[in-house]
């Protein structure tokens, strides 16, 4: 498996893992592209969540990366608002 594994990179940054279970039963699972590669992207829910719980591990309060959140979505619909927005949020 290492040396496929190898060969395809960088194209592809393969994992596979391998359980065995009590009863001896094994399961094994491949992906080929992580969550959040370009070929396996975060869909917007999945964006949030994980900006949420960076954002609060930095010590941002609750409200503040919620409003964060809300700007930055709002990028694509009204850049120029986002200086007025954040300056609510800070």
């Amino acid at each position: 498996d290492c040396d496929e594994f190898t060969k395809q990179f960088p194209d592809k940054c393969s994992a596979k893992i391998k359980i065995i279970m009590d009863s001896g039963r094994e399961i094994i699972e491949r992906i080929d592209y992580a969550k959040g590669d370009p070929n396996s992207p975060l869909s917007d829910e999945e964006v949030s969540e994980k900006f949420q719980e960076l954002a609060s591990f930095c010590g941002l309060s609750h409200s503040k990366v919620n409003g964060l959140l809300d700007a930055v979505w709002e990028l694509p619909s009204g850049f120029t608002n986002l200086s007025s927005r954040l300056q609510h949020v800070f």
